[in-house]
């Protein structure tokens, strides 16, 4: 399920961008801050981060579905699966990222919402590993999975 190469450039630069806004936002919520006359305040850029994060991610949603009709559906019917467990650790992640943003916009200042907004930042720094995992041409310990897609069965001496 190739991706032609000037769509491949397309996803990476709203992938690029989306992610750069998230680092982003996270840097200024969770460290900068200004002085004013009223005391310690979040740096102005954050609300304009977060709303070009927000923004952005819209993109990210057409790229996904883009995706589902292209690659994602034809490779789930393909005889040979050869990624299929990083496509879909891939796939739950886009799944999980705007969930999460949902609650953690519109959930208030719950303990849930917290505990969400932390997942939601983890998961999203470490968005470009399963990407990575994914878009790999070498694949880690894959003579390991092949043996046991071959059902071969490792005995103890």
């Amino acid at each position: 399920m190739k991706i032609p190469k000037s769509d491949k450039r397309i996803l990476g630069t709203i992938g690029s961008v989306t992610y750069l806004t998230g680092v982003t936002l996270f840097v200024l919520d969770h460290w900068i801050r200004i002085r004013t006359t009223i005391g310690e305040q979040h740096h102005p850029l954050e609300h304009w981060m977060r709303v070009a994060h927000a923004s952005v991610t819209y993109g990210v949603m057409l790229s996904l579905g883009y995706l589902f009709k292209g690659h994602i559906l034809p490779g789930l019917r393909a005889q040979k699966k050869r990624k299929l467990g990083s496509g879909i650790a891939t796939l739950v992640t886009f799944f999980f990222l705007p969930i999460t943003a949902l609650f953690v916009m519109y959930g208030g200042e719950s303990e849930t919402s917290h505990l969400l907004a932390k997942a939601h930042a983890i998961v999203g720094l470490g968005t470009p590993v399963f990407l990575l995992f994914h878009v790999a041409k070498f694949v880690p310990f894959r003579s390991l999975y092949s043996s046991f897609n071959r059902g071969l069965v490792l005995s103890h001496d």
